[in-house]
Protein backbone atom coordinates (compact mmCIF):
# COMPACT_ATOMS: atom_id res chain seq x y z
CA UNK A 1 0.00 0.00 0.00
CA UNK A 2 1.46 3.32 -1.09
CA UNK A 3 0.01 6.47 0.55
CA UNK A 4 0.32 9.64 -1.56
CA UNK A 5 -1.11 13.12 -1.50
CA UNK A 6 -3.64 12.37 -4.25
CA UNK A 7 -5.15 9.46 -2.37
CA UNK A 8 -5.33 11.58 0.78
CA UNK A 9 -6.88 14.40 -1.23
CA UNK A 10 -9.52 11.98 -2.54
CA UNK A 11 -10.23 10.74 0.99
CA UNK A 12 -10.72 14.36 2.08
CA UNK A 13 -13.00 15.00 -0.92
CA UNK A 14 -15.02 11.90 -0.05
CA UNK A 15 -15.37 13.01 3.56
CA UNK A 16 -16.44 16.52 2.57
CA UNK A 17 -18.89 15.22 -0.01
CA UNK A 18 -20.58 12.79 2.37
CA UNK A 19 -20.48 15.42 5.13
CA UNK A 20 -22.21 17.94 2.88
CA UNK A 21 -24.92 15.39 2.13
CA UNK A 22 -25.42 14.63 5.83
CA UNK A 23 -25.62 18.34 6.70
CA UNK A 24 -28.17 19.06 3.98
CA UNK A 25 -30.27 16.06 5.02
CA UNK A 26 -30.41 16.80 8.74
CA UNK A 27 -29.92 20.57 9.02
CA UNK A 28 -31.95 22.15 6.23
CA UNK A 29 -35.51 22.41 5.01
CA UNK A 30 -34.38 22.03 1.40
CA UNK A 31 -36.93 20.76 -1.06
CA UNK A 32 -35.63 17.45 -2.40
CA UNK A 33 -32.90 17.22 0.25
CA UNK A 34 -33.10 13.41 0.17
CA UNK A 35 -32.03 13.35 -3.46
CA UNK A 36 -29.30 15.96 -2.90
CA UNK A 37 -27.86 14.08 0.09
CA UNK A 38 -27.88 10.76 -1.80
CA UNK A 39 -26.21 12.42 -4.80
CA UNK A 40 -23.34 13.65 -2.62
CA UNK A 41 -23.15 10.22 -0.94
CA UNK A 42 -22.78 8.74 -4.42
CA UNK A 43 -20.05 11.19 -5.37
CA UNK A 44 -18.41 10.47 -2.01
CA UNK A 45 -18.40 6.75 -2.86
CA UNK A 46 -16.86 7.65 -6.22
CA UNK A 47 -14.04 9.57 -4.55
CA UNK A 48 -13.56 6.95 -1.82
CA UNK A 49 -13.26 4.01 -4.22
CA UNK A 50 -10.80 5.95 -6.39
CA UNK A 51 -8.73 6.69 -3.31
CA UNK A 52 -8.74 3.04 -2.21
CA UNK A 53 -7.78 1.96 -5.71
CA UNK A 54 -4.65 4.08 -5.47
CA UNK A 55 -3.85 2.62 -2.05
CA UNK A 56 -4.12 -1.03 -3.14
CA UNK A 57 -1.67 -3.11 -5.17
CA UNK A 58 -3.33 -6.27 -6.55
CA UNK A 59 -4.81 -5.71 -10.02
CA UNK A 60 -8.02 -7.71 -9.37
CA UNK A 61 -8.73 -5.58 -6.29
CA UNK A 62 -8.10 -2.38 -8.23
CA UNK A 63 -10.52 -3.54 -10.95
CA UNK A 64 -13.13 -4.46 -8.35
CA UNK A 65 -12.85 -1.02 -6.72
CA UNK A 66 -13.23 0.59 -10.13
CA UNK A 67 -16.40 -1.41 -10.68
CA UNK A 68 -17.57 -0.38 -7.22
CA UNK A 69 -16.93 3.28 -8.09
CA UNK A 70 -19.58 2.88 -10.80
CA UNK A 71 -22.20 2.80 -8.04
CA UNK A 72 -21.39 6.47 -7.46
CA UNK A 73 -20.75 7.32 -11.12
CA UNK A 74 -24.06 6.04 -12.54
CA UNK A 75 -26.33 7.18 -9.65
CA UNK A 76 -25.01 10.66 -8.81
CA UNK A 77 -26.31 12.40 -11.94
CA UNK A 78 -29.84 10.84 -11.88
CA UNK A 79 -30.07 11.77 -8.19
CA UNK A 80 -29.00 15.34 -9.01
CA UNK A 81 -31.67 15.37 -11.73
CA UNK A 82 -34.35 14.25 -9.23
CA UNK A 83 -33.14 16.90 -6.78
CA UNK A 84 -33.38 19.58 -9.46
CA UNK A 85 -36.93 18.52 -10.35
CA UNK A 86 -38.00 18.71 -6.71
CA UNK A 87 -36.12 21.99 -6.07
CA UNK A 88 -37.64 23.73 -9.10
CA UNK A 89 -41.18 22.45 -8.61
CA UNK A 90 -41.28 19.81 -11.37
CA UNK A 91 -42.69 17.05 -9.17
CA UNK A 92 -44.25 15.15 -12.05
CA UNK A 93 -40.79 13.83 -12.98
CA UNK A 94 -40.56 12.29 -9.52
CA UNK A 95 -43.37 9.87 -10.22
CA UNK A 96 -42.35 6.21 -10.07
CA UNK A 97 -42.64 5.64 -13.82
CA UNK A 98 -40.31 8.55 -14.56
CA UNK A 99 -37.80 7.40 -11.94
CA UNK A 100 -37.76 3.92 -13.46
CA UNK A 101 -37.21 5.37 -16.94
CA UNK A 102 -34.38 7.66 -15.78
CA UNK A 103 -32.63 4.88 -13.83
CA UNK A 104 -32.89 2.26 -16.60
CA UNK A 105 -29.63 3.17 -18.40
CA UNK A 106 -27.59 3.62 -15.16
CA UNK A 107 -28.72 0.22 -13.86
CA UNK A 108 -27.81 -1.47 -17.16
CA UNK A 109 -24.39 0.22 -17.19
CA UNK A 110 -23.75 -0.81 -13.56
CA UNK A 111 -24.64 -4.42 -14.42
CA UNK A 112 -22.41 -4.19 -17.49
CA UNK A 113 -19.48 -2.96 -15.37
CA UNK A 114 -19.68 -5.83 -12.88
CA UNK A 115 -20.00 -8.43 -15.70
CA UNK A 116 -17.47 -6.81 -18.04
CA UNK A 117 -15.31 -9.96 -18.37
CA UNK A 118 -18.22 -11.69 -20.12
CA UNK A 119 -18.63 -9.10 -22.89
CA UNK A 120 -16.06 -6.25 -22.48
CA UNK A 121 -18.66 -3.58 -23.14
CA UNK A 122 -17.18 -1.27 -20.50
CA UNK A 123 -13.45 -1.88 -20.83
CA UNK A 124 -11.68 -3.82 -23.55
CA UNK A 125 -8.25 -3.86 -21.81
CA UNK A 126 -6.42 -3.20 -18.49
CA UNK A 127 -2.91 -1.81 -18.24
CA UNK A 128 -0.88 -0.92 -15.12
CA UNK A 129 1.08 2.33 -15.32
CA UNK A 130 3.28 4.01 -12.77
CA UNK A 131 2.22 7.65 -12.14
CA UNK A 132 2.41 10.43 -9.58
CA UNK A 133 -0.48 8.78 -7.81
CA UNK A 134 1.21 5.37 -7.75
CA UNK A 135 0.23 2.37 -9.83
CA UNK A 136 -2.81 3.33 -11.87
CA UNK A 137 -4.90 1.05 -14.05
CA UNK A 138 -5.33 2.33 -17.60
CA UNK A 139 -8.61 1.16 -19.01
CA UNK A 140 -9.34 0.78 -22.70
CA UNK A 141 -12.82 2.31 -22.89
CA UNK A 142 -15.62 0.27 -24.37
CA UNK A 143 -18.96 1.55 -25.72
CA UNK A 144 -20.55 1.45 -22.26
CA UNK A 145 -18.23 4.21 -21.00
CA UNK A 146 -19.33 6.56 -23.74
CA UNK A 147 -23.00 5.62 -23.32
CA UNK A 148 -23.03 6.48 -19.62
CA UNK A 149 -21.01 9.65 -20.28
CA UNK A 150 -23.42 10.85 -22.96
CA UNK A 151 -26.44 9.94 -20.84
CA UNK A 152 -25.05 11.64 -17.74
CA UNK A 153 -24.25 14.86 -19.55
CA UNK A 154 -27.66 14.86 -21.18
CA UNK A 155 -29.31 14.64 -17.74
CA UNK A 156 -26.95 17.31 -16.40
CA UNK A 157 -27.88 19.61 -19.26
CA UNK A 158 -31.60 19.20 -18.54
CA UNK A 159 -30.93 19.79 -14.83
CA UNK A 160 -29.00 22.96 -15.60
CA UNK A 161 -31.78 24.25 -17.83
CA UNK A 162 -34.27 23.72 -14.99
CA UNK A 163 -31.98 25.44 -12.47
CA UNK A 164 -31.21 28.40 -14.75
CA UNK A 165 -34.90 28.96 -15.46
CA UNK A 166 -35.53 28.83 -11.74
CA UNK A 167 -32.67 31.25 -11.12
CA UNK A 168 -34.02 33.83 -13.58
CA UNK A 169 -37.47 33.68 -11.96
CA UNK A 170 -36.20 34.32 -8.44
CA UNK A 171 -35.14 37.58 -6.89
CA UNK A 172 -31.49 38.43 -7.58
CA UNK A 173 -30.77 38.39 -3.85
CA UNK A 174 -30.77 34.59 -4.27
CA UNK A 175 -28.73 34.50 -7.48
CA UNK A 176 -25.39 34.05 -5.70
CA UNK A 177 -26.72 31.00 -3.90
CA UNK A 178 -28.02 29.36 -7.05
CA UNK A 179 -24.89 30.30 -9.00
CA UNK A 180 -22.68 28.61 -6.39
CA UNK A 181 -24.92 25.55 -6.54
CA UNK A 182 -24.57 25.37 -10.33
CA UNK A 183 -20.77 25.70 -10.18
CA UNK A 184 -20.41 23.09 -7.44
CA UNK A 185 -22.39 20.54 -9.44
CA UNK A 186 -20.55 21.26 -12.67
CA UNK A 187 -16.89 21.00 -11.52
CA UNK A 188 -16.62 17.18 -11.15
CA UNK A 189 -18.18 16.54 -14.51
CA UNK A 190 -16.04 19.04 -16.35
CA UNK A 191 -12.98 17.24 -14.95
CA UNK A 192 -14.52 13.90 -15.96
CA UNK A 193 -14.69 15.15 -19.56
CA UNK A 194 -10.92 15.67 -19.54
CA UNK A 195 -10.47 12.02 -18.49
CA UNK A 196 -12.82 10.59 -21.10
CA UNK A 197 -11.28 12.67 -23.89
CA UNK A 198 -7.70 12.16 -22.56
CA UNK A 199 -6.94 15.89 -22.76
CA UNK A 200 -5.70 16.32 -19.19
CA UNK A 201 -1.93 16.31 -18.40
CA UNK A 202 -2.29 12.88 -16.79
CA UNK A 203 -4.63 10.96 -19.11
CA UNK A 204 -4.41 7.87 -16.98
CA UNK A 205 -5.96 9.61 -14.00
CA UNK A 206 -9.64 10.69 -13.57
CA UNK A 207 -9.61 14.02 -11.74
CA UNK A 208 -13.43 14.09 -11.35
CA UNK A 209 -13.30 12.83 -7.75
CA UNK A 210 -10.74 15.55 -7.02
CA UNK A 211 -13.30 18.05 -8.25
CA UNK A 212 -15.62 16.80 -5.54
CA UNK A 213 -13.31 18.41 -2.99
CA UNK A 214 -13.85 21.81 -4.55
CA UNK A 215 -17.57 21.17 -5.00
CA UNK A 216 -17.96 20.26 -1.36
CA UNK A 217 -15.91 23.27 -0.29
CA UNK A 218 -18.11 25.57 -2.39
CA UNK A 219 -21.26 23.99 -0.92
CA UNK A 220 -19.97 24.52 2.63
CA UNK A 221 -19.06 28.16 1.89
CA UNK A 222 -22.48 28.72 0.32
CA UNK A 223 -24.17 27.20 3.37
CA UNK A 224 -22.18 29.18 5.93
CA UNK A 225 -21.81 32.48 4.04
CA UNK A 226 -24.91 32.75 1.88
CA UNK A 227 -27.33 30.53 3.82
CA UNK A 228 -27.74 28.13 0.92
CA UNK A 229 -30.56 25.64 1.51
CA UNK A 230 -31.79 27.58 4.55
CA UNK A 231 -33.03 30.97 3.29
CA UNK A 232 -34.51 30.47 -0.15
CA UNK A 233 -35.93 26.95 0.11
CA UNK A 234 -37.51 27.47 3.51
CA UNK A 235 -38.91 30.85 2.50
CA UNK A 236 -40.28 29.30 -0.67
CA UNK A 237 -41.66 26.37 1.28
CA UNK A 238 -43.35 28.44 3.97
CA UNK A 239 -44.32 31.65 2.19
CA UNK A 240 -44.98 30.44 -1.32
CA UNK A 241 -46.21 26.88 -1.01
CA UNK A 242 -48.15 26.84 2.26
CA UNK A 243 -49.60 30.34 2.78
CA UNK A 244 -53.16 30.37 1.39
CA UNK A 245 -52.99 34.07 0.48
CA UNK A 246 -51.66 35.03 -2.96
CA UNK A 247 -48.04 36.27 -2.95
CA UNK A 248 -46.44 38.15 -5.86
CA UNK A 249 -42.76 39.11 -6.15
CA UNK A 250 -41.79 41.91 -8.54
CA UNK A 251 -38.45 43.50 -9.40
CA UNK A 252 -37.56 47.20 -9.49
CA UNK A 253 -38.94 47.45 -13.03
CA UNK A 254 -42.31 46.26 -11.60
CA UNK A 255 -42.07 43.00 -13.57
CA UNK A 256 -43.50 39.92 -11.87
CA UNK A 257 -40.70 37.45 -11.13
CA UNK A 258 -42.47 34.88 -8.96
CA UNK A 259 -45.88 33.90 -7.61
CA UNK A 260 -47.10 31.26 -5.19
CA UNK A 261 -49.72 28.56 -5.94
CA UNK A 262 -52.47 30.64 -4.34
CA UNK A 263 -51.75 33.50 -6.77
CA UNK A 264 -51.68 31.05 -9.68
CA UNK A 265 -55.16 29.88 -8.72
CA UNK A 266 -56.72 33.32 -8.23
CA UNK A 267 -54.83 35.58 -10.64
CA UNK A 268 -54.67 34.15 -14.14
CA UNK A 269 -52.15 31.34 -13.54
CA UNK A 270 -48.41 31.05 -14.17
CA UNK A 271 -48.51 33.09 -17.36
CA UNK A 272 -48.47 36.33 -15.37
CA UNK A 273 -44.75 35.86 -14.58
CA UNK A 274 -42.63 38.34 -16.64
CA UNK A 275 -45.64 40.64 -17.05
CA UNK A 276 -45.89 44.12 -15.54
CA UNK A 277 -47.72 44.25 -12.23
CA UNK A 278 -49.76 47.22 -13.51
CA UNK A 279 -51.13 45.02 -16.31
CA UNK A 280 -52.28 42.40 -13.82
CA UNK A 281 -53.45 44.73 -11.03
CA UNK A 282 -54.41 47.99 -12.80
CA UNK A 283 -54.38 51.11 -10.68
CA UNK A 284 -52.18 49.74 -7.90
CA UNK A 285 -49.65 52.27 -6.55
CA UNK A 286 -46.10 51.20 -5.67
CA UNK A 287 -43.46 53.81 -4.74
CA UNK A 288 -39.92 53.41 -3.41
CA UNK A 289 -39.39 54.22 0.26
CA UNK A 290 -42.23 52.25 1.86
CA UNK A 291 -41.96 52.58 5.65
CA UNK A 292 -42.26 49.78 6.57
CA UNK A 293 -44.92 48.77 4.09
CA UNK A 294 -47.90 50.10 2.17
CA UNK A 295 -51.44 48.83 2.77
CA UNK A 296 -54.44 49.20 0.52
CA UNK A 297 -57.77 47.59 -0.35
CA UNK A 298 -58.04 46.40 -3.94
CA UNK A 299 -60.93 45.06 -6.00
CA UNK A 300 -59.97 42.30 -8.45
CA UNK A 301 -62.53 41.05 -10.99
CA UNK A 302 -61.64 37.38 -11.34
CA UNK A 303 -62.62 35.06 -14.17
CA UNK A 304 -65.20 33.21 -12.11
CA UNK A 305 -65.50 35.11 -8.84
CA UNK A 306 -64.73 38.69 -7.91
CA UNK A 307 -62.31 39.34 -5.07
CA UNK A 308 -61.47 42.05 -2.59
CA UNK A 309 -57.87 41.99 -1.32
CA UNK A 310 -56.09 43.80 1.47
CA UNK A 311 -52.65 44.18 -0.11
CA UNK A 312 -49.46 44.64 1.91
CA UNK A 313 -46.55 45.87 -0.24
CA UNK A 314 -43.09 45.39 1.30
CA UNK A 315 -39.65 46.22 -0.07
CA UNK A 316 -37.09 43.46 -0.60
CA UNK A 317 -33.60 44.71 0.18
CA UNK A 318 -30.22 42.97 0.32
CA UNK A 319 -27.98 43.06 3.39
CA UNK A 320 -26.25 46.18 2.09
CA UNK A 321 -29.61 47.95 1.74
CA UNK A 322 -29.91 47.70 -2.03
CA UNK A 323 -33.52 47.66 -3.24
CA UNK A 324 -34.15 44.54 -5.26
CA UNK A 325 -37.91 44.56 -5.65
CA UNK A 326 -41.20 44.27 -3.81
CA UNK A 327 -43.28 41.55 -2.22
CA UNK A 328 -47.06 41.81 -2.43
CA UNK A 329 -49.14 39.82 0.04
CA UNK A 330 -52.81 39.73 -0.98
CA UNK A 331 -55.12 38.88 1.91
CA UNK A 332 -58.60 37.90 0.75
CA UNK A 333 -61.20 40.15 2.41
CA UNK A 334 -64.05 39.27 0.03
CA UNK A 335 -66.13 37.72 2.79
CA UNK A 336 -65.61 40.76 4.98
CA UNK A 337 -66.67 43.06 2.15
CA UNK A 338 -69.72 40.92 1.50
CA UNK A 339 -70.62 41.09 5.18
CA UNK A 340 -70.14 44.86 5.13
CA UNK A 341 -72.44 45.06 2.11
CA UNK A 342 -75.03 42.92 3.89
CA UNK A 343 -74.76 45.13 6.97
CA UNK A 344 -75.10 48.23 4.81
CA UNK A 345 -78.20 46.81 3.16
CA UNK A 346 -79.57 45.91 6.58
CA UNK A 347 -78.86 49.42 7.80
CA UNK A 348 -80.58 50.90 4.75
CA UNK A 349 -83.51 48.56 5.27
CA UNK A 350 -83.69 49.59 8.91
CA UNK A 351 -83.67 53.24 7.91
CA UNK A 352 -86.50 52.56 5.50
CA UNK A 353 -88.46 50.72 8.19
CA UNK A 354 -87.93 53.58 10.61
CA UNK A 355 -89.01 56.02 7.93
CA UNK A 356 -92.07 53.85 7.27
CA UNK A 357 -92.86 53.77 10.96
CA UNK A 358 -92.47 57.55 11.24
CA UNK A 359 -94.60 58.04 8.15
CA UNK A 360 -97.23 55.68 9.47
CA UNK A 361 -97.52 57.49 12.79
CA UNK A 362 -97.51 60.82 10.98
CA UNK A 363 -100.47 59.71 8.88
CA UNK A 364 -102.31 58.34 11.88
CA UNK A 365 -101.60 61.41 14.00
CA UNK A 366 -102.25 64.09 11.42
CA UNK A 367 -103.54 63.06 8.03
CA UNK A 368 -106.13 60.66 9.40
CA UNK A 369 -107.09 62.82 12.39
CA UNK A 370 -107.85 65.96 10.37
CA UNK A 371 -110.36 64.37 7.96
CA UNK A 372 -112.30 62.82 10.84
CA UNK A 373 -112.24 66.15 12.69
CA UNK A 374 -113.74 67.75 9.58
CA UNK A 375 -116.38 65.02 9.35
CA UNK A 376 -117.30 65.55 13.00
CA UNK A 377 -117.48 69.36 12.62
CA UNK A 378 -119.54 69.23 9.42
CA UNK A 379 -121.85 66.65 10.96
CA UNK A 380 -122.32 68.87 14.06
CA UNK A 381 -123.14 71.89 11.88
CA UNK A 382 -125.70 69.89 9.91
CA UNK A 383 -127.17 68.55 13.13
CA UNK A 384 -127.33 71.82 15.08
CA UNK A 385 -128.07 74.35 12.32
CA UNK A 386 -130.15 72.30 9.94
CA UNK A 387 -133.31 74.36 10.51
CA UNK A 388 -131.50 77.65 9.95
CA UNK A 389 -129.81 76.54 6.65
CA UNK A 390 -131.06 77.16 3.21
CA UNK A 391 -131.25 74.25 0.80
CA UNK A 392 -128.18 75.55 -1.00
CA UNK A 393 -126.13 75.79 2.24
CA UNK A 394 -127.25 72.33 3.28
CA UNK A 395 -126.23 70.89 -0.11
CA UNK A 396 -122.82 72.58 0.19
CA UNK A 397 -122.09 70.93 3.55
CA UNK A 398 -123.33 67.55 2.33
CA UNK A 399 -121.01 67.72 -0.68
CA UNK A 400 -118.15 68.79 1.59
CA UNK A 401 -118.88 65.89 3.91
CA UNK A 402 -118.94 63.51 0.97
CA UNK A 403 -115.60 64.83 -0.27
CA UNK A 404 -113.92 64.48 3.11
CA UNK A 405 -115.38 61.00 3.60
CA UNK A 406 -114.11 59.82 0.21
CA UNK A 407 -110.65 61.20 0.96
CA UNK A 408 -110.62 59.47 4.35
CA UNK A 409 -111.74 56.19 2.81
CA UNK A 410 -109.03 56.42 0.16
CA UNK A 411 -106.44 57.02 2.89
CA UNK A 412 -107.71 54.15 5.02
CA UNK A 413 -107.67 51.80 2.03
CA UNK A 414 -104.07 52.71 1.20
CA UNK A 415 -103.01 52.37 4.84
CA UNK A 416 -104.56 48.93 5.01
CA UNK A 417 -102.89 47.75 1.83
CA UNK A 418 -99.54 49.25 2.80
CA UNK A 419 -99.58 47.70 6.29
CA UNK A 420 -100.26 44.29 4.73
CA UNK A 421 -97.33 44.70 2.36
CA UNK A 422 -95.01 45.62 5.23
CA UNK A 423 -95.97 42.59 7.31
CA UNK A 424 -95.83 40.15 4.36
CA UNK A 425 -99.46 39.24 4.93
CA UNK A 426 -100.46 40.48 1.49
CA UNK A 427 -101.70 37.67 -0.73
CA UNK A 428 -100.11 37.43 -4.18
CA UNK A 429 -102.21 35.39 -6.62
CA UNK A 430 -101.06 36.09 -10.19
CA UNK A 431 -103.20 35.20 -13.20
CA UNK A 432 -103.91 36.35 -16.73
CA UNK A 433 -105.67 39.75 -16.83
CA UNK A 434 -107.30 41.43 -19.83
CA UNK A 435 -106.04 44.96 -20.46
CA UNK A 436 -109.60 46.14 -21.01
CA UNK A 437 -110.58 44.84 -17.55
CA UNK A 438 -107.78 46.86 -15.96
CA UNK A 439 -108.86 50.06 -17.69
CA UNK A 440 -112.58 49.60 -16.98
CA UNK A 441 -112.08 48.76 -13.31
CA UNK A 442 -109.84 51.77 -12.75
CA UNK A 443 -112.31 54.02 -14.59
CA UNK A 444 -115.26 52.77 -12.53
CA UNK A 445 -113.33 53.32 -9.28
CA UNK A 446 -112.67 57.02 -9.93
CA UNK A 447 -115.34 58.20 -12.38
CA UNK A 448 -117.37 59.83 -9.61
CA UNK A 449 -114.37 61.88 -8.41
CA UNK A 450 -113.53 62.83 -11.99
CA UNK A 451 -117.12 63.95 -12.64
CA UNK A 452 -116.98 66.33 -9.67
CA UNK A 453 -114.12 68.17 -11.42
CA UNK A 454 -115.66 67.75 -14.87
CA UNK A 455 -112.64 65.69 -15.98
CA UNK A 456 -112.92 63.29 -18.91
CA UNK A 457 -111.19 59.88 -18.75
CA UNK A 458 -110.54 58.16 -22.07
CA UNK A 459 -109.16 54.68 -22.70
CA UNK A 460 -109.00 52.27 -25.66
CA UNK A 461 -112.40 50.56 -25.69
CA UNK A 462 -111.08 47.76 -27.86
CA UNK A 463 -107.81 47.09 -26.07
CA UNK A 464 -106.42 43.59 -26.80
CA UNK A 465 -103.85 41.51 -25.01
CA UNK A 466 -103.32 40.27 -21.47
CA UNK A 467 -100.78 40.79 -18.73
CA UNK A 468 -99.75 38.40 -15.96
CA UNK A 469 -100.15 39.56 -12.37
CA UNK A 470 -102.34 39.79 -9.30
CA UNK A 471 -105.60 41.54 -10.36
CA UNK A 472 -106.24 43.00 -6.89
CA UNK A 473 -102.77 44.53 -6.55
CA UNK A 474 -102.83 45.89 -10.09
CA UNK A 475 -106.28 47.33 -9.45
CA UNK A 476 -104.90 49.21 -6.42
CA UNK A 477 -102.05 50.53 -8.58
CA UNK A 478 -104.29 51.93 -11.31
CA UNK A 479 -106.90 53.28 -8.92
CA UNK A 480 -104.16 55.26 -7.13
CA UNK A 481 -102.54 56.44 -10.37
CA UNK A 482 -105.90 57.52 -11.78
CA UNK A 483 -106.94 59.22 -8.52
CA UNK A 484 -103.57 60.99 -8.54
CA UNK A 485 -104.17 62.15 -12.12
CA UNK A 486 -107.65 63.47 -11.18
CA UNK A 487 -106.24 65.28 -8.15
CA UNK A 488 -103.64 67.21 -10.16
CA UNK A 489 -105.72 67.79 -13.32
CA UNK A 490 -107.45 71.11 -13.83
CA UNK A 491 -111.27 71.14 -13.89
CA UNK A 492 -112.51 70.38 -17.37
CA UNK A 493 -109.30 68.54 -18.24
CA UNK A 494 -108.69 65.10 -19.73
CA UNK A 495 -106.90 61.94 -18.58
CA UNK A 496 -105.76 59.27 -21.04
CA UNK A 497 -105.23 55.55 -20.36
CA UNK A 498 -103.26 53.72 -23.02
CA UNK A 499 -100.77 50.90 -23.62
CA UNK A 500 -97.78 49.94 -25.80
CA UNK A 501 -96.93 46.33 -26.62
CA UNK A 502 -93.28 45.20 -26.57
CA UNK A 503 -91.69 41.81 -27.21
CA UNK A 504 -91.91 40.54 -23.64
CA UNK A 505 -93.85 43.26 -21.82
CA UNK A 506 -96.86 45.54 -22.12
CA UNK A 507 -96.44 49.11 -20.89
CA UNK A 508 -99.67 50.74 -19.60
CA UNK A 509 -99.77 54.53 -19.23
CA UNK A 510 -101.79 57.08 -17.25
CA UNK A 511 -101.39 60.57 -18.69
CA UNK A 512 -102.79 63.88 -17.44
CA UNK A 513 -102.38 67.52 -18.50
CA UNK A 514 -102.38 69.02 -15.04
CA UNK A 515 -99.84 70.73 -12.80
CA UNK A 516 -96.92 68.37 -13.48
CA UNK A 517 -94.23 67.52 -10.91
CA UNK A 518 -91.21 69.57 -9.88
CA UNK A 519 -87.83 67.85 -10.60
CA UNK A 520 -86.71 67.85 -6.92
CA UNK A 521 -89.99 66.14 -5.94
CA UNK A 522 -90.00 63.76 -8.92
CA UNK A 523 -86.64 62.13 -8.01
CA UNK A 524 -87.98 61.15 -4.56
CA UNK A 525 -91.54 60.51 -5.60
CA UNK A 526 -91.53 56.80 -4.72
CA UNK A 527 -89.67 57.11 -1.41
CA UNK A 528 -91.50 57.04 1.89
CA UNK A 529 -88.73 58.80 3.81
CA UNK A 530 -89.16 62.00 1.77
CA UNK A 531 -92.09 64.40 2.00
CA UNK A 532 -93.57 64.55 -1.51
CA UNK A 533 -97.28 65.05 -0.83
CA UNK A 534 -98.88 68.09 -2.48
CA UNK A 535 -102.33 69.59 -2.63
CA UNK A 536 -104.40 69.02 -5.75
CA UNK A 537 -105.91 71.61 -8.08
CA UNK A 538 -109.07 71.69 -5.89
CA UNK A 539 -107.03 71.85 -2.71
CA UNK A 540 -107.23 68.05 -2.26
CA UNK A 541 -104.92 66.77 0.44
CA UNK A 542 -102.48 63.87 -0.12
CA UNK A 543 -100.12 61.76 1.97
CA UNK A 544 -97.56 60.56 -0.55
CA UNK A 545 -98.36 56.99 0.46
CA UNK A 546 -100.31 56.05 -2.69
CA UNK A 547 -97.36 56.22 -5.10
CA UNK A 548 -95.09 54.31 -2.71
CA UNK A 549 -97.74 51.64 -2.55
CA UNK A 550 -97.99 51.59 -6.36
CA UNK A 551 -94.26 51.01 -6.76
CA UNK A 552 -94.21 48.15 -4.21
CA UNK A 553 -97.19 46.43 -5.85
CA UNK A 554 -95.82 46.79 -9.39
CA UNK A 555 -92.46 45.32 -8.34
CA UNK A 556 -94.26 42.48 -6.56
CA UNK A 557 -95.78 41.71 -9.95
CA UNK A 558 -92.25 41.63 -11.46
CA UNK A 559 -92.79 44.91 -13.26
CA UNK A 560 -91.48 48.47 -13.27
CA UNK A 561 -93.01 51.88 -12.52
CA UNK A 562 -91.64 55.26 -13.57
CA UNK A 563 -92.86 58.75 -14.41
CA UNK A 564 -92.15 61.45 -16.96
CA UNK A 565 -93.37 64.94 -16.16
CA UNK A 566 -93.02 68.58 -17.16
CA UNK A 567 -93.98 71.15 -14.59
CA UNK A 568 -97.12 73.01 -15.70
CA UNK A 569 -97.85 70.60 -18.58
CA UNK A 570 -98.79 67.36 -16.90
CA UNK A 571 -97.42 63.93 -16.04
CA UNK A 572 -97.38 60.44 -17.52
CA UNK A 573 -96.93 57.31 -15.39
CA UNK A 574 -95.68 54.09 -17.00
CA UNK A 575 -96.45 50.60 -15.65
CA UNK A 576 -94.43 47.79 -17.27
CA UNK A 577 -95.99 44.32 -16.80
CA UNK A 578 -95.12 40.89 -18.16
CA UNK A 579 -97.15 39.55 -21.08
CA UNK A 580 -99.45 36.72 -20.08
CA UNK A 581 -97.96 34.31 -22.64
CA UNK A 582 -94.44 34.92 -21.20
CA UNK A 583 -95.30 34.32 -17.56
CA UNK A 584 -92.59 32.67 -15.46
Amino acid sequence: MQVNWISLFLLTASTLSIGSGVYVFYKTGLKGRNYFALAFFSMGIWALTNSLELLTDPLPLKIFLTKLSYVGIVTSVPLLFFFTCSYTGRERYLELRWQLIVMLVPVLILFSAFTNELHFLQWVSYTIKDSIAGDVVIYGSGPGVFIIAFYSYMLLTVSYVFLIKHLTRNHRYYHKQLFLLLISLLIPWLLNITYITRINPYPEFDFAPVGLFFSSAIILVAILRYQLFTLLPQAKEILFDFIPDPIIVIDTRFVITDINPAAEKVIAGKNIVTQKIYDILPGIQIVEGLIPAAHLEYYYPGKGDDYWFFITISEIRSRDGELGGYLLLLHDITRRKMNEEILQKSENKLRELNASKDKFFSIIAHDLKNPFSNIINISRILEEDDEKMTQEERLHFIRLLSKVSRSSYELLENLLQWSRSQTDSLQYSPQEILLLDIFRRAYNDVKFYAANKNITIVFPEHAVGMVYGDPNLISVVFRNLLMNAVKFSYPGGQIELNYVTEEEYIILTVKDYGTGIQPEIRKNLFRLDYQTSRRGTANEQGTGLGLVLCKEFVEKNKGELWVESTEGKGSEFFVKLLKAELKT
